[in-house]
């Protein structure tokens, strides 16, 4: 069997793509931010625990959004 380009990257991808938009309020306006990657849920999560999840990782990694408004929220397998 041969292996084509990328199909290495592929299986070192998680199982499921996300989306994350929040938008607050700053300086008389907004700022929103989107963020995405992938992930594979430990066993037994649901999309709730996964969207609380990721939240919180954003919230670490932007603390300014934290207590935001959620935008936009997508949560797919990673597969075509």
């Amino acid at each position: 069997m041969t292996n084509h380009p990328g199909a290495e990257a592929r299986t070192q991808q998680g199982t499921h793509h996300f989306v994350l938009t929040r938008q607050i309020p700053i300086d008389g306006g907004t700022s929103i931010a989107t963020w995405n990657g992938h992930l594979t849920p430990a066993d037994g999560m649901t999309r709730y625990d996964i969207y609380q999840w990721l939240l919180a990782e954003h919230d670490k990694q932007e603390p300014q959004f934290r207590g935001s408004t959620v935008l936009f929220f997508a949560l797919e397998p990673n597969q075509l």
